[in-house]
């Protein structure tokens, strides 16, 4: 349970990223907008239309960067081991896991979608977790379904 919590606040402060950094660059009508929230903490994914080439850029990158940070941050205090050792690996494995995708995402560019849409998918965390062994099956159907609603 600590991996998909971590998984999920990991992935809600990458999509604040995105969002502050707009912000920053001025571009904040289109940054702080409903849509964005649930995205923040729902869809881990976040649109920001406008700006130039390069505040798209500064916006992409700052996703992964701030990903990298706070799974370093998780590492860390592994090390340190403020909290217990299981519960501390759980957090550790979900930042890291939302740090990879972040890097696929907006390092690489790795993701379906539109140009200034931001994703943080991370399903895989969801289908290897044990507790979802027997569901996997039926999450990849409704990952197709929105997939295909979206286009």
């Amino acid at each position: 349970i600590h991996s998909i919590l971590a998984w999920w606040w990991s992935g809600s402060l990458h999509e604040i990223a995105h969002v502050l950094t707009a912000h920053f660059w001025g571009l904040g009508e289109d940054a702080w907008t409903p849509r964005n929230m649930i995205g923040l903490l729902i869809k881990r994914s976040c649109v920001i239309a406008g700006g130039n080439q390069r505040q798209r850029q500064w916006i992409q990158h700052m996703g992964w960067v701030s990903s990298l940070i706070v799974a370093s941050f998780a590492t860390i205090h592994l090390v340190w081991q403020s909290l217990p050792p299981p519960a501390l690996q759980g957090v550790v494995v979900g930042t890291w896991l939302t740090a990879l995708d972040a890097m696929c995402s907006d390092m690489l560019g790795i993701s379906p979608g539109a140009v200034n849409t931001f994703y943080c998918g991370n399903f895989g965390l969801l289908l290897l977790t044990a507790e979802n062994r027997d569901h996997v099956l039926g999450i990849l159907q409704r990952m197709a379904e929105v997939t295909m609603m979206r286009g």
